[in-house]
């Protein structure tokens, strides 16, 4: 497989894995908010969307660490194309 193809299924994997981290953290935190607060009425409304929030915060912050192991551990620098490149001739 190309460098590219790696890249590809790579960015695919990573995607859905992040998706995945975020439904998860949404659902425990909803339902661990349902558990502690009672969610009638505006209550229910606003830890929705604090769930959400958190769900995104902490699917970011678990995704970046995630992404950084795996980059360590399986050595993926030299098996995928550099998403974010200089352009060739700039100067700092």
């Amino acid at each position: 497989m190309s460098k590219q193809s790696n890249t590809a299924i790579f960015i695919i994997l990573a995607t859905i894995v992040n998706i995945l981290i975020m439904l998860a953290i949404f659902v425990i935190f909803f339902v661990v908010a349902g558990l502690i607060f009672d969610l009638n009425g505006n209550l229910g409304v606003i830890m929705l969307g604090l769930s959400f929030i958190v769900a995104i915060g902490g699917s970011i912050f678990i995704y970046s660490k995630l992404v950084n192991w795996a980059v360590v551990k399986f050595n993926l620098e030299e098996k995928l194309v550099p998403l974010f490149s200089r352009k060739k001739g700039r100067k700092k």
